[in-house]
This record gives C-alpha cells, sequence and structure tokens, in this order.
C-alpha cells in the first residue's frame, strides 16, 4: 500500500509539472486522470481480493482438505505476483518523471507512448485479478461441497448412538431378568430336591407299613377286604396311563437338531432391529454347560437379511429354557420366515 500512495503523489507532481503545457497538456492531463481513477478501482479491487484470501485461510483453519489448502497457495502466489507488478509500474512511473524532466522533445508525446505501454499492463493486471476472483468463487463452492457430505454422517452417527444405549439399556435389562431366572430356577431345584428326598422317605415308610401289614396278615391268616384288592387293581390299571409321557410335538416343540427342540417363537420390534424370544429344551439325553444355536431371518422374498449365533448356559437333559436375542437389521413386519438350528455345544 506504500508503494501505491507512493505511485499516486508522482502521478500528482506529474499533472502539476504538465500543467503549463497549453491545450496538448490540458489532453494529457485527462487522461491522466482517467488512468489514476481506473488505477484507484485496481487497488480497490486487489484489498477486496486480498480480504477473501484471508476469510478463506481463516476458514481452513478451522477445517479443510489438502485440496483447499493447495488453492489457497496458489491465490497467495497470484496475489504476490499482482503486487511485484505493481511495484515495476511505480518504477515506470518514476521513469516517467524522468524522462519528462529531461528530454529535449515534447514532453507529452514522450509521455503518451509511454502511458500505452503502462495502459497495456493495467489491462492485463486486471484481466488477472478478475481471474483470481473467478477461482476464488469456484474455491469457496468447492469447500461448500466439501462441508455438505458430513452433514449426513453427522446424523447417521447420531442414530447409531442412540441405538447403542438402547442396546446397552435392553443388555442390563436381560442381564437382571437372566439372574433373576437363575435365581428362580435355583429355587425351583431346591424345593424339588427336598419334595424328592421327602417322597423318597415316604415311599420308604410305606414300604415298611406295607411290609409289616403282610407280616401281620400271614401270621393271622386274614386275606385283606375285597374293596382293598378292587381299589388297587383300579389303581394298577390307571397307573401306566398317568405316567405316559407327552412326546415333543404334542407339547408344541419342533426338532432343530442335536436332540434339541423349539417353540413359540415370537418376534417384537427392537429400536431398527427385531427381538426373539421363544423357548428350547433338551431330550439329547446329555447335560451341557453350553449350548450354541444359530438364527437366520428371511423377508418377505425369501432373501436372508440376519444370520447370528446365541448361547444357552447350564443346558441340563429335559430342561426347558427360555431364551430372547436381538436380530439386527430385522424388520418384525418384513419377516417372511425363520430358522433356529442347533450348532454345538460344550
Amino acid at each position: 500500500m506504500k508503494r501505491a500512495h507512493t505511485l499516486i503523489v508522482a502521478l500528482l507532481s506529474l499533472f502539476i509539472f504538465l500543467g503549463q503545457g497549453g491545450q496538448e497538456s490540458e489532453d494529457v492531463l485527462k487522461n491522466l486522470n482517467t488512468f489514476q481513477q481506473s488505477l484507484s478501482q485496481w487497488m480497490r479491487s486487489v484489498e477486496a481480493l486480498d480480504n477473501r484470501i484471508r476469510t478463506l485461510e481463516r476458514i481452513q483453519q478451522q477445517g479443510g482438505g489438502p485440496e483447499l489448502m493447495k488453492t489457497l497457495s496458489e491465490v497467495t502466489a497470484s496475489v504476490s505476483a499482482l503486487r511485484k507488478e505493481m511495484a515495476d509500474s511505480a518504477v515506470r512511473l518514476k521513469n516517467i518523471e524522468d524522462t519528462v524532466g529531461s528530454t529535449r522533445g515534447d514532453p507529452t508525446i514522450v509521455f503518451g507512448e509511454t502511458l500505452k505501454t503502462m495502459k497495456k499492463s493495467l489491462s492485463d493486471l486486471t484481466k488477472k485479478v478478475e481471474d483470481q476472483a473467478v477461482l476464488t468463487s469456484v474455491l469457496q463452492q468447492r469447500y461448500q461441497e466439501f462441508i455438505k457430505p458430513l452433514e449426513p454422517i453427522k446424523k447417521a452417527l447420531e442414530e447409531e448412538k442412540e441405538i447403542s444405549k438402547g442396546l446397552v439399556s435392553a443388555l442390563e435389562e436381560y442381564k437382571k431378568e437372566l439372574a433373576s431366572k437363575e435365581k428362580e430356577m435355583r429355587e425351583r431345584v431346591t424345593a424339588m430336591e427336598s419334595f424328592l428326598s421327602a417322597s423318597e422317605e415316604r415311599a420308604k415308610t410305606m414300604e415298611e407299613v406295607l411290609r409289616r401289614v403282610e407280616n401281620i396278615e400271614k401270621q393271622t391268616g386274614v386275606a385283606p377286604p375285597p374293596e382293598l384288592v378292587k381299589v388297587e387293581g383300579k389303581v394298577e390299571e390307571a397307573a401306566p396311563e398317568a405316567v405316559k409321557p407327552k412326546t415333543p410335538e404334542e407339547e408344541g416343540f419342533r426338532e432343530i437338531g442335536g436332540g434339541f427342540y423349539v417353540r413359540n417363537v415370537i418376534f417384537t420390534p427392537f429400536g431398527s432391529s427385531a427381538r426373539a424370544t421363544g423357548e428350547l429344551k433338551n431330550l439329547s439325553n446329555n447335560n451341557y454347560s453350553i449350548a450354541i444355536f444359530n438364527i437366520k431371518v428371511y423377508d418377505l422374498v425369501n432373501t436372508m437379511v440376519s444370520s447370528q449365533d446365541f448361547t444357552i448356559k447350564g443346558f441340563k437333559y429335559q430342561d426347558t429354557k427360555s431364551f430372547k436375542e436381538i436380530v439386527t437389521g430385522a424388520d418384525p413386519q418384513k419377516i417372511g420366515r425363520y430358522t433356529i438350528s442347533f450348532k454345538e455345544t460344550y
């Protein structure tokens, strides 16, 4: 900017020098006034370009890609070139002053030729400034295009965060429910063991009583009453029918391999996924610490949308256990069919 002020002072001094040259000098002064106005406008354009570049540099510091940094470097280099050419113009005007003061010919003619050369240089500089303005506009547009795709990603991350919170909450609820069921199962097993133990004691007592009664009857020669014999006969006839177990199919189960059966499978919504619940029964004649199963879900056009494994711990022979599993990527309203199969045991 200091060089620009020096250039203007030199021009004003030149106007005063040429103010005494008659009509031709007045024409030159008019041309110089026009040149001065064009030069001032050009300087304002350069300042505006410099402000825009500073703004883009500030945006780049806040976050921008490598391409943005490269383009900013090109713009800065172009402005430096413009300033260098502006300094060259100041030197040319200084040469004009020296020429006007020292030439023996008509100073207006010499100045006119020099002025034409300067106007051509100024026109080239103006074109370069316009090109830089277009480049800056393109740069801003690219920056906006660079920022725009990040919005859907941010939104998707927020949604995934909410889903993760829901999964964590459901997992905690499932753990609590599992602990409650384990406690309830232990209490039932304890009660069953107590009942069996008591039943064994009662059975032993009854056997002892029957044995003593039979001994008494043998010793006394008294036969048991007919009513008792009839009732015992009915009991003996009804007993086989009472102890006949139901088949898994009669209980609503279906076989899934490895001696395991499943029933009452239901899918309910869980966020953007589905929750599968049901019951599994172990009829494999073995007790397992861990049993692993696989569930596959298909949509309405029979395309598989999800496949995952789940485990049942402490699965004893003839036990029936409930399960709850989150099937990711499945919509309960769009499930056409599913399969649950046995995978392996430990």
